[in-house]
């Protein structure tokens, strides 16, 4: 793995995208109206939030996307109508000096569902996109899984056809011990506005996201989060469906089929491309495991470099560059950022500033 500084000088803008992480679109009902965020969903009726999926982990679209029905029994569907602009201030304000027409576009999608099913549509988005150049790509979070299965399912030549540089930012390469967190507790959106566990439960992603290195400090007994018998254990297998009683074991079941695929790629596609920028907070207190699963440890005043360590809050930075398959550390550049938070991360102007020059 190189690492290297990001300079370049400055010429014609390409053909931008940006994808937004976990949270980062607003949504629309299925007779158009918009219907807000998670924050105003949540707010709300936190049961209107639930997803539904297939039992068989490769059935991958969503059956429905709501806890709500209309009189007749038949769902209501949400879908993602854009990216919240609050969080992506420097990218939606970025314009060409000369044209002053917005530089990049925004990729909207539903960050609750299969990470699969999400990247396979971004695929189909890229290649259907109906211009000959390719993109340069800006992704947050959970946005940066999508690129990556969007390579698998393109494959070496195609993909790199049509994405040329891509720079993530706090993506959770190999997962995040705050995914368990968030299954087993729920988690906080905004200071007093917490959302249920059992909602987070239904929401495949955040299954996928978990992290795939073992949770326990070396010594201890070894719990792999994706393991059906690391929750049964803890009480938290929901075996009969009840998800206030604990997880989906077929969600979990799903995670599983993702984390195999994850783990036997080399990612070729993305080797093929022209350039490869990873950007990780390296200044905050973040959960790498969890000696005493479920439980989870205190984040104030410690790190330990087992349990706590450097990162961005969400994504702990060494253990994610360690654990990156060979052979895309070997083409990756490596870029270590101070961050206000996780979620902010690309609220900073500094980072659209960033892309300026690896794009340029």
């Amino acid at each position: 793995m190189r690492r290297r500084d990001i300079a370049g000088k400055r010429c014609e803008l390409s053909r931008r995208l940006f994808i937004a992480g976990t949270g980062g679109c607003f949504f629309k009902d299925d007779a158009g109206h918009l219907v807000g965020s998670i924050v105003d969903l949540a707010h709300d009726r936190q049961r209107d939030f639930i997803c539904e999926h297939a039992a068989d982990p490769d059935v991958l679209p969503p059956l429905r996307t709501t806890g709500l029905r209309r009189p007749n029994g038949t769902p209501i569907d949400v879908t993602a109508a854009g990216v919240i602009r609050a969080i992506h201030t420097p990218f939606f304000d970025q314009v060409h000096p000369v044209t002053r027409r917005k530089v990049y576009e925004f990729y909207a999608y539903d960050w609750r569902l299969d990470l699969r099913y999400n990247g396979a549509r971004l695929w189909e988005m890229l290649r259907g996109s109906g211009r000959s150049e390719p993109w340069d790509i800006a992704c947050h979070s959970q946005g940066g899984l999508l690129v990556l299965w969007a390579s698998i399912v393109a494959g070496p030549i195609e993909f790199r056809k049509f994405v040329r540089r891509v720079v993530f930012f706090g993506v959770p390469l190999q997962g995040s011990v705050n995914a368990v967190q968030a299954l087993v507790n729920g988690f906080s959106l905004v200071p007093g506005l917490d959302l249920d566990a059992a909602v987070v439960r239904t929401w495949p992603s955040v299954y996928m996201m978990m992290p795939r290195w073992r949770l326990r400090v070396p010594g201890a007994t070894r719990v792999e989060a994706f393991k059906a018998s690391t929750w049964s254990s803890a009480n938290l297998l929901a075996a009969d469906g009840d998800l206030q009683k604990g997880i989906s074991p077929h969600l979990l079941e799903r995670a599983r089929a993702w984390k195999k695929e994850m783990d036997s790629q080399s990612f070729e596609a993305m080797r093929g491309i022209e350039r490869l920028v990873v950007v990780q907070g390296d200044n905050l207190n973040t959960l790498a495991r969890t000696p005493k699963f479920p439980a989870m440890p205190d984040l104030e005043g410690r790190r330990d470099g087992e349990v706590i360590v450097r990162g961005d809050g969400l994504v702990p930075m060494d253990l994610t560059l360690r654990l990156v398959p060979r052979e895309l550390g070997e083409m990756l550049e490596s870029v270590a950022s101070s961050v206000n938070s996780h979620d902010l991360m690309v609220a900073d102007q500094d980072q659209a500033n960033l892309c300026e020059r690896i794009f340029a």
